[in-house]
């Protein structure tokens, strides 16, 4: 693994892991609604996501207009291995806070693990051409979404210390859809 996939790997998990929106930064009016979201938070911040996701799950149920529900639930998700769960999630929080720049952070963050998950299967079907095409053109879908969100995060959080991290991510990935692109141009000839 590169050094700077490594360092943003290392941050992207210091990120998440204290990812969690506190409840205490957008108001709720239903108690019973507060008394869910501060136990889920209690619990994500026990690293027990199935515990959160549940109470998260109850929140969302009783109102599903709140893009901090959503965007916690899509950090457990993601904590849990539940990827497609964890874009659902994200993608509702940012269409109902299209600013919520973590979502877009840590929707990249999904989109590049499922692209590596996606990897070890194409290593799994290298014989079968068009499994392994399929597959390739996956790979290359989730590296493009993540460049994508990656991009957004970096507008929206401007200049921080973070930028070189996020512009040195967006450039890996363009070198690893041009390199995608490119085989499956050979695969499919």
């Amino acid at each position: 693994m590169k050094k700077t996939s490594l360092i943003l790997t290392v941050f992207a998990s210091i990120l998440l892991l204290t990812s969690c929106v506190n409840t205490k930064d957008f108001s709720i009016s239903n108690p019973d609604i507060k008394k869910l979201t501060y136990k889920a938070q209690e619990l994500m911040n026990k690293e027990d996501y199935l515990g959160a996701i549940a109470r998260l799950e109850s929140v969302k149920d009783l109102n599903p207009n709140l893009p901090e529900i959503h965007y916690n639930l899509g950090v457990a998700y993601y904590r849990t291995a539940q990827y497609e769960k964890a874009v659902d999630s994200l993608e509702n929080a940012l269409k109902l806070n299209k600013n919520l720049k973590d979502a877009y952070f840590t929707l990249a963050v999904v989109y590049e693990e499922m692209a590596v998950k996606e990897s070890e299967t194409t290593k799994q079907v290298k014989d079968d051409r068009e499994k392994s095409g399929e597959s390739s053109a996956k790979i290359k879908e989730y590296y493009e979404k993540a460049k994508e969100n990656f991009a957004f995060y970096k507008d929206l959080t401007g200049i921080s210390e973070d930028t070189e991290k996020v512009e040195g991510k967006i450039k890996e990935f363009d070198e690893k859809i041009e390199k995608i692109s490119e085989n499956l141009i050979y695969t499919n000839h």
